[in-house]
């Protein structure tokens, strides 16, 4: 596997910008605000699966100083289906280790995303989607890419974006996981970046936000940080705050 975190030489492809896709015209990375928490926990159970995703992605917004806020929601709560814990604890988590991140002073963006470098072998196995393309294995907590992306997803291609999603647009198609690693390595933390995704059979436009590296937090280096050790602290925060208030014999107590 290959751990995407970084751009391309100044020699990029352009080609035309298909027409399909949508306008950056508002603020997608803005949070939901808090009168609309309770109705984002209840669609996490919903039965479509379409609103069960765009809950997860919006809650996956909240910032790390409102997660005792949405604990107190939690608190409220009359019940708690077993869809709501394990998506509950997806976004806790998540939204914990977006904390760690410092946008200011850093000068290379990461996606947070794992990849698998192909193979004929592996195109013959079906393990991944033939063609060109970068297929995502798995997401790394705390960076936008988890919150939007999927395991399985093929990105297909990269529209470079200003901060403000205005001027000038460069869009590069993407053939493997190097050519991503190249372009994502040349932009800054916090850059915006729209990928072209193909997801089960069609093709979607995504917009996420470019993380730091942990080793690099506040433009210094750290010793040995790991994303599994940041993960760690933050199943730590999960079973110290929140396990005991989501644990399933509390929610079947009868009421007295």
């Amino acid at each position: 596997m290959v751990l995407l975190v970084v751009s391309i030489a100044s020699g990029r492809p352009k080609v035309e910008l298909p027409a399909t896709t949508r306008p950056m015209g508002q603020d997608v990375f803005a949070p939901p605000s808090q009168d609309r928490w309770d109705h984002l926990i209840n669609d996490l159970s919903g039965d479509e699966a379409s609103s069960r995703e765009a809950a997860r992605e919006a809650l996956m917004l909240l910032r790390r100083t409102d997660l005792d806020a949405l604990l107190a929601v939690v608190k409220e709560r009359k019940q708690l289906s077993v869809a709501q814990r394990i998506a509950l604890r997806d976004i806790v988590c998540h939204v914990y280790l977006t904390g760690l991140h410092n946008f200011q002073g850093e000068t290379t963006g990461r996606l947070g995303v794992m990849g698998m470098r192909r193979s004929d072998d592996m195109d013959r196995n079906e393990r991944l989607p033939s063609g060109p393309g970068a297929a995502v294995d798995s997401r790394v907590p705390g960076f936008d890419a988890y919150r939007v992306l999927r395991d399985g997803d093929l990105i297909v291609g990269v529209k470079l974006l200003d901060a403000t999603g205005k001027g000038q647009v460069e869009f590069v198609s993407i053939f493997n996981f190097d050519t991503l690693a190249r372009i994502i390595l040349q932009r800054p933390t916090g850059d915006t970046v729209e990928l072209r995704v193909l997801r089960s059979g069609r093709i979607i436009d995504i917009s996420t936000r470019l993380g730091p590296y942990l080793q690099r937090e506040r433009g210094q280096v750290l010793l040995d940080v790991s994303d599994q050790q940041q993960i760690g602290q933050a199943n730590i925060y999960w079973k110290l705050n929140w396990e005991e208030v989501v644990r399933s014999d509390i929610w079947q107590r009868p009421s007295s």
